[in-house]
């Protein structure tokens, strides 16, 4: 049996919180505060409740970017499911009742 190295571990450790932050920053501040990734910004669209079209909260948008790889799992089929619906939402927008619309 092969044992992975103290070094080997720290280099993956490092990695994995490299990404964390990263995704952090990129995904869930932004959204937090300007209810759009940068990429949103670029094309006029933004984040908002389904109902009144509010600012959506803080928890609401770590659990829907969480929910974005379980829209992703299985064949894309809760992206598929964005041109099956009224508002164009995919499952993770369904499950958390936010739609995103142009600015």
């Amino acid at each position: 049996m092969t044992y992975l190295s103290a070094d080997i571990l720290n280099v993956m450790l490092i990695s994995l919180l490299t990404q964390i932050i990263f995704i952090f920053i990129y995904f869930i501040v932004p959204v937090i505060a300007f209810q759009a990734t940068p990429g949103m910004h670029i094309f006029k669209i933004k984040l908002v409740t389904e109902k009144g079209h509010r600012k959506v909260n803080s928890i609401l948008i770590i659990i829907r970017f969480l929910l974005t790889y379980f829209s992703g799992a299985i064949l894309m089929i809760g992206y598929v499911m964005m041109v099956l619906t009224k508002k164009e939402q995919a499952l993770h927008d369904l499950l958390t009742r936010t739609v995103v619309i142009n600015q």
